[in-house]
């Protein structure tokens, strides 16, 4: 045979394939086997003599499991009373067993605990990526501004960039403000730099911090107030489904936060004066912008697009799932998000944007369907099947799955995910929709109109395409028995179109559109009924095909008909993407047509697979129903009791 669909290894290639740094797989193992999966590879890939003194001390793929931290200073000699730069890898890997060089300094510059602690879990991968790591060091008793903290840490930083082939700045949330102060005050010597959730707007994007911060209240609080506050503040901070709950240790930073220097650090946040747009515009080194899209503290999307239109050679990458400490969540894998944009060698570029729908468009679009999100909360499964956007060198994908009944429950909302995961895609909708205004209004989101020609324009100038196979039936579904039906048309265009076009096409499921609405009248019903002959009449006027007569919903909390299609029950949103065929690895030609058949026929077969899957997943779901996630919702956000830090910090 000439192409082997049983194969993954051929149809899809480990070369456009990473695992993800946003995966589900790594999200259910604990943060301690994934440290010492990635101590194993960082003493496997280090010199004869690191493993050799690994085999002498059998205690340092534990030392490297057991989250490394940055060295805390010996208060007790008055080493902790002054701005410096710290070196964790002196107290993580014994002397005998350090590399004598390593072409990379990664200075690290954290939040609001400024003890470099926030880096922890990601160490082991850094260092097996090659980088060596410095860690900036504020002690809490501090009253420095901007001006004064980046004239005492830049000379520091052009010291120990001394013998390094680059420096790469990583600066997370309030940390991210000062790291743009040192690009600027030691441009000659960092050649990169990193932003995690930039706290460089406060005003903007969390009103509340801006005003605290400006009245200095937190000050006044009496110690186990200022405890109540960071244990409510604490779950806004960390998404903590998302962090290892046998490490409490790793959410101890904010412990090392008094009030008082943190009453003095948000007022430094507030000061706008030192940090202009044109000062930003002058930051020349290639930047990474990191944006979780699901942190509560900061509005870090539209911060992040502020700030790729004003740094000339900056690029946003959004973290889909994470919150606002997203360094210390367990799939988080800073070394990996740099690899995959040429972060890691100091002469690689990385790409711009695709501009075709714009970021700031995309993230409207994200405004708009957030009352929606929170009420159907998007169930993601499969992601580290995608390809790596940053591997795809301007290849296109298409993606294609199931429409649900009506087409508008969970359509834009599955638009948004891909798009928060790397995906701009071109949906290809009914040309009917450009009858009326709606047309328009869905082209701004990158809407085109469903046709081979469409379809192939877009494909051929490598952007991303969705596609329903089987368009207006499957959305004009029947009352009973057609419920995640697929409805595809015999032809293999699409499958064709892609070989083509040297395209990756990713299958999907979609579940929850369904049974949402209550139909009052589907076709049939509305084909038997006096209104039949007008309703030929205007299908066939229209060119539209009468099997696919729009069906009428039923009005939310009535048994009377809507014209708009208004779903009846607020059922959980679940997508599944399923293992994708890398279409240049196929040995036929199109015009096989047994052969592009049987490949349409995987897709269509992976596509009933991942509905299948995803009606497991929904059965044994905790949270399927409205009452019991807005439930589960609270009690994430609800304080938590967890053991404390001394915070007694020179």
């Amino acid at each position: 045979m000439g192409v082997d669909i049983a194969s993954s290894a051929v149809l899809f290639p480990s070369h456009l394939y990473k695992p993800r740094y946003v995966s589900s797989s790594r999200r259910k193992r604990s943060a301690s086997s994934a440290m010492k999966k990635r101590a194993l590879v960082f003493i496997a890939s280090a010199s004869t003599e690191l493993q050799s003194a690994a085999t002498q001390n059998g205690s340092l793929v534990d030392d490297l499991a057991a989250v490394p931290s940055c060295p805390t200073p010996d208060f007790s000699r008055g080493v902790g009373t002054h701005v410096t730069l710290l070196n964790p890898l002196k107290v993580l890997v014994p002397p005998s067993a350090r590399v004598p060089h390593r072409r990379s300094l990664l200075v690290y510059v954290p939040g609001m605990d400024c003890t470099g602690q926030g880096i922890r879990p990601q160490l082991p991968s850094l260092v097996a990526a090659g980088h060596d790591i410095r860690c900036v060091y504020i002690p809490s008793s501090n009253r420095s501004g901007w001006s004064s903290l980046t004239a005492t840490l830049a000379p520091l930083l052009r010291h120990e960039a001394k013998g390094y082939e680059q420096v790469i700045l990583v600066g997370e949330s309030f940390g991210g403000r000062l790291a743009l102060h040192l690009a600027r005050a030691a441009g000659d010597v960092v050649s990169r730099l990193v932003l995690v959730n930039p706290s460089t707007n406060l005003a903007q994007s969390n009103k509340l911090a801006s005003i605290v911060g400006h009245t200095g209240i937190l000050a006044l609080f009496p110690e186990p107030l200022y405890e109540f506050a960071q244990d409510i503040l604490l779950p806004l901070m960390v998404k903590r489904n998302r962090v290892s709950s046998t490490d409490d240790d790793l959410l101890s930073p904010i412990d090392f936060v008094p009030a008082e220097c943190a009453a003095f650090r948000l007022s430094m946040l507030n000061d706008q004066a030192e940090l202009s747009d044109g000062e930003l515009r002058s930051i020349q080194m290639p930047t990474l912008i990191l944006s979780s899209a699901k942190d509560r503290m900061l509005a870090s999307l539209a911060e992040g697009i502020r700030l790729q239109s004003l740094i000339p050679n900056s690029k946003r990458v959004i973290l889909p799932d994470s919150g606002h400490m997203a360094l210390l969540e367990d799939c988080i894998d800073l070394a990996e998000i740099m690899d995959d944009h040429g972060f890691h060698h100091p002469n690689a570029s990385h790409d711009q944007p695709n501009d075709a729908v714009p970021d700031e468009t995309m993230d409207q679009l994200g405004d708009i369907l957030g009352p929606w999100r929170f009420l159907t909360s998007p169930f993601i499964s499969g992601a580290d099947n995608l390809p790596s956007p940053s591997l795809l060198r301007g290849r296109p994908v298409l993606f294609v799955g199931n429409h649900t009944i009506f087409g508008v429950y969970d359509s834009a909302v599955l638009v948004h995910e891909l798009f928060l995961r790397g995906f701009k895609c071109r949906t290809l909708a009914h040309p009917g929709h450009w009858m009326s205004a709606v047309g328009t209004f869905f082209e701004k989101y990158g809407c085109v109109k469903a046709n081979k020609f469409e379809a192939y324009r877009v494909l051929k100038e490598g952007q991303h395409v969705l596609l329903f196979p089987g368009g207006a039936r499957e959305v004009c579904k029947r009352k009973q028995g057609e419920e995640y039906k697929l409805f595809w048309k015999p032809t293999t265009d699409f499958v064709r179109m892609a070989i083509r076009l040297n395209a990756i096409i990713v299958p999907f499921g979609a579940l929850g559109g369904d049974e949402a609405f209550k139909v009052f009248m589907d076709s049939n019903d509305i084909l038997q009924s006096p209104l039949s002959n007008v309703v030929r009449q205007v299908y066939t006027a229209l060119n539209l095909d009468i099997e696919s007569v729009h069906p009428i919903s039923t009005f939310p909390f009535t048994n009377l008909p809507s014209a708009i299609p208004f779903p009846y029950y607020l059922k959980r949103i679940y997508f599944h993407f399923a293992e994708p065929v890398d279409t240049s690895r196929v040995d036929f030609d199109i015009g096989d047509r047994e052969k592009c058949r049987e490949l349409y026929m995987l897709m269509k077969e992976r596509v009933e697979k991942s509905i299948d899957l995803l009606k497991q997943v929904r059965k044994n779901d905790p949270e399927q129903e409205l009452q019991e996630r807005m439930v589960a919702r609270l009690k994430r956000v609800l304080p938590a009791a967890r053991r404390r830090t001394s915070s007694s910090l020179a």
